[in-house]
């Protein structure tokens, strides 16, 4: 209210982020650098809720791509379910993905979604996934 006279008038306020809704993350995606088109291979991800708020039950969806960013020309591969999770908590666990057979010889990624069927509204949609580069050698 201006009722104190002082020598720096504009250092009165301050403000803080508040997380209110879930916030889904893939926080970590283990992978092999290296496997054959056509093998199974063992991945392991971790999901965690940063946003302030629960989250329901979910899927990671495990996408293979030519590039490190989602869209509609890579390929499923698998899900894993993830329970509902608390502010903070966190969701891990293996699951084994088949490459596609036919493959070429090169550089692939394995992406990882949190929330890839779209069942929890989150405070941010666009930050769910995790990328890792995985080399694919054709099969003899």
């Amino acid at each position: 209210g201006s009722g104190i006279a002082e020598a720096n008038e504009i250092n009165n306020a301050a403000a803080a982020v508040m997380r209110v809704g879930p916030d889904l993350i893939a926080s970590a995606l283990a992978a092999p650098s290296s496997a054959v088109s056509g093998a199974a291979i063992t991945v392991t991800d971790t999901i965690r809720n940063q946003g302030g708020g629960g989250a329901g039950g979910s899927a990671t969806r495990f996408y293979l791509s030519t590039n490190p960013s989602l869209d509609t020309s890579d390929t499923l591969l698998a899900s894993r379910a993830v329970g509902s999770l608390d502010p903070g908590g966190t969701d891990s666990g293996p699951i084994e993905l088949t490459l596609p057979a036919g493959l070429p010889t090169g550089s692939f990624y394995l992406i990882a979604v949190a929330d890839g069927e779209a069942q929890v509204t989150e405070t941010i949609e666009g930050n769910n996934s995790r990328a890792v580069l995985l080399r694919v050698t054709a099969a003899p």
